[in-house]
C-alpha cells in the first residue's frame, strides 16, 4: 500500500512538472526508492525517476541525504531529486558540481553545530 501511495506522488510530481515545466524541481520521497527491484531490469526507480526528467529535457540527479549531516538532532535518511531546464555543459559536469553544493550544505550544518 506504502509502494503505490508513493507511485501516485511521483507520479502527480511528474505529470505537474510537464505540465508547468517549472525551470528548477527539487522533491524528496523514501530512500526505498534508490534499490532495484527484482524483474525492474538493472535501474532503481529513482533512476528511473531521473530518466523521465531526463526526457523531458532537465538535467536531473538524485541521491541519498540523510537530515542528521545538515543540522538536526535525528537522522532521517531520504532520497533527493534535482532537476533543473536549460543548464549547460557535461551531465558528469553538473553532477559534480551539485555534489560540492550538498557537501559544502553538510559542512556548513557541522560548523553551526560547534
Amino acid at each position: 500500500q506504502n509502494r503505490e501511495a508513493t507511485g501516485i506522488a511521483v507520479n502527480k510530481i511528474l505529470a505537474a512538472v510537464n505540465k508547468h515545466w517549472p525551470q528548477n524541481v527539487v522533491f524528496e520521497c523514501v530512500k526505498e526508492l534508490g534499490q532495484v527491484a527484482e524483474g525492474q531490469g538493472q535501474i532503481s526507480d529513482a533512476e528511473c525517476i531521473c530518466q523521465e526528467l531526463r526526457n523531458a529535457g532537465y538535467w536531473a540527479h538524485w541521491d541519498y541525504l540523510d537530515s542528521a549531516d545538515f543540522g538536526s538532532s535525528c537522522s532521517r535518511k531520504r532520497i533527493y531529486w534535482a532537476a533543473s531546464l536549460e543548464l549547460r555543459g557535461q551531465h558528469a559536469d553538473i553532477t559534480a558540481f551539485f555534489d560540492r553544493v550538498w557537501k559544502a550544505f553538510k559542512c556548513n550544518a557541522e560548523s553551526a553545530e560547534r
